[in-house]
């Protein structure tokens, strides 16, 4: 877990908290004024780092998926403590 989080960014957990809020891709970047694509790029290398997929991807939005779920409750509780 420690190497994980050596290449896993607060920043790039906030963002990813942002997209779970939402589960719009497009909203998300929105609200952290950001591109679309820059985004989508920020989640991908999270799912990298990660070495797992967090989202079931839709036509219309994505929602996440049981590996997304923990990720998500991991980062809340990290980010609570900072």
């Amino acid at each position: 877990m420690e190497t994980i989080l050596s290449t896993v960014s607060l920043r790039r957990l906030q963002v990813f908290l942002n997209v779970c809020e939402t589960l719009h891709m497009a909203r998300a970047a929105e609200r952290l004024a950001i591109s679309q694509p820059a985004l989508s790029q920020q989640i991908r290398g999270l799912e990298h780092a990660l070495g797992v997929q967090l989202f079931h991807r839709r036509k219309r939005g994505i929602d996440l998926n049981a590996a997304g779920e923990a990720c998500r409750i991991e980062a809340e509780r990290l980010l609570a403590l900072h």
